[in-house]
């Protein structure tokens, strides 16, 4: 993936990337503004998904 974004931007071109994913959690910034995982993904340890079978979490409301 990171090969097409690549051959996307001019050289040296900015890249911009919006994630709601969350990993973001896990990202902070330092005093220079560099971006560092600075928090742990995992801090409850793992978790077992166990879906329940109604919705999704992008439409809730729709049955499974």
């Amino acid at each position: 993936m990171a090969v097409e974004i690549s051959n996307m931007l001019k050289n040296g071109g900015p890249f911009h990337m919006v994630e709601f994913h969350p990993f973001m959690q896990t990202l902070v910034d330092n005093e220079k503004g560099e971006v560092l995982i600075g928090a742990p993904y995992f801090d409850e340890g793992s978790q077992v998904y166990e879906p329940d079978g109604i919705g999704s979490y992008a439409a809730p409301s729709w049955g499974l």
